[in-house]
């Protein structure tokens, strides 16, 4: 997100928020850590995360993603 917002989490689905770059989301994932994150955002963060927050800006600007593409998100 680049973008000053104002955040309402549901307390029943998010513990805590935090802006961060992506090293620190990286430190933070690592399992020693003991932080807990949902499934799905692992699968985000483990497959598309770091081409996604490398390329925001020419994202935003180009509007260069694929909307069309449908991934199958699976722990599997």
């Amino acid at each position: 997100m680049k973008a000053d917002v104002s955040l309402e989490p549901n307390p029943e689905e998010v513990q805590d928020v935090k802006y961060v770059t992506l090293l620190e989301l990286r430190a933070m994932m690592r399992p020693e850590t003991g932080l807990k994150w949902s499934p799905w955002f692992r699968i985000i963060a483990s497959h598309f995360l770091e081409k996604w927050w490398t390329d925001l800006d020419d994202t935003l600007a180009t509007h260069s993603s694929d909307v069309t593409l449908i991934h199958k998100l699976s722990t599997d």
